[in-house]
């Protein structure tokens, strides 16, 4: 992706379309990952052989059927299937956090109404992207949550932290983290009307990062990933890992070529 050549052709999930339009070292294509032989298809037609997994669906449908991919000659690292069901499940995060020495990193989960400071925020236990969150402010509001797919845990008040990660071969290839911040003391970032204003910082906690991917990854597996986080007293209270990077990363194109560069370099050494 050397600036003095050709852009890279690249297909990718349909929801980063405006963001990558700033990207102009890239040729995105864009498609909605439902069935891998429409997929292959559709690679063929538009003579593409990369794919970057940017979202869970694609990285899930990756994974299951990468031996058949690999068999048309489409190239793409994808996350563990260990990586995609423990972090697409906010229970089974949690459960992992908690089970290799990172309970400290989490934020706490209430088990039972009686135990609830508010507010509190209620998340489903599966999804992204602030869907079905809500933040509760009163006891009345939490009746009709069902615990079996929602989880209920404390806020915490302060800028969100978003560090992107691609993690291969028990090393920390490239990392990005960016700053979130609104004049709300509470709300859900996705759904707020209010302007956030994001700006890039150093990573923190990189070591502490590094920690969770290397129990995640025991085999050396490669692993992108967006660590999404706020800073309580000086530690990181991490409220999930989603399994691709963060669309953020996306929105600063210079960082992203950064990233994608690495990524088609570690697709170039596999393949010799």
């Amino acid at each position: 992706m050397n600036t003095n050549t050709t852009p890279t052709k690249i297909l990718l999930a349909h929801n980063w379309v405006q963001a990558l339009k700033k990207c102009h070292w890239l040729i995105p294509h864009h498609l909605f990952f439902d069935d891998a032989h429409k997929v292959i298809a559709y690679c063929h037609q538009h003579k593409i052989d990369i794919i970057f997994a940017n979202s869970h669906r694609l990285q899930d449908l990756l994974e299951k059927k990468q031996e058949l991919f690999k068999e048309h000659n489409i190239q793409f690292i994808v996350n563990s299937r260990y990586v995609i069901d423990t972090f697409a499940d906010k229970k089974l995060f949690n459960h992992f956090m908690v089970d290799n020495g990172f309970a400290e990193y989490i934020p706490k989960d209430y088990f039972d109404n009686s135990e609830v400071q508010y507010p509190c925020i209620v998340k489903p236990v599966m999804g992204g992207a602030g869907r079905g969150v809500c933040i509760v402010y009163c006891a009345d509001d939490l009746t009709d949550i069902d615990r079996n797919k929602n989880i209920v845990s404390e806020y915490l008040v302060g800028a969100e932290y978003a560090t992107s990660i691609f993690y291969q071969h028990n090393q920390v290839i490239n990392h990005f983290t960016y700053c979130k911040t609104s004049n709300q003391a509470y709300y859900v970032l996705q759904q707020t009307g209010q302007s956030i204003v994001v700006e890039k910082c150093p990573t923190p906690f990189l070591d502490i990062f590094t920690s969770i991917l290397k129990k995640a990854t025991p085999d050396g597996e490669s692993c992108q990933c967006s660590i999404n986080y706020k800073i309580i007293n000086n530690q990181p209270k991490i409220f999930e890992i989603n399994c691709r990077i963060g669309y953020t990363l996306a929105c600063f194109p210079d960082d992203f070529k950064i990233f994608m560069d690495s990524y088609v370099a570690a697709l170039s050494a596999e393949a010799t």
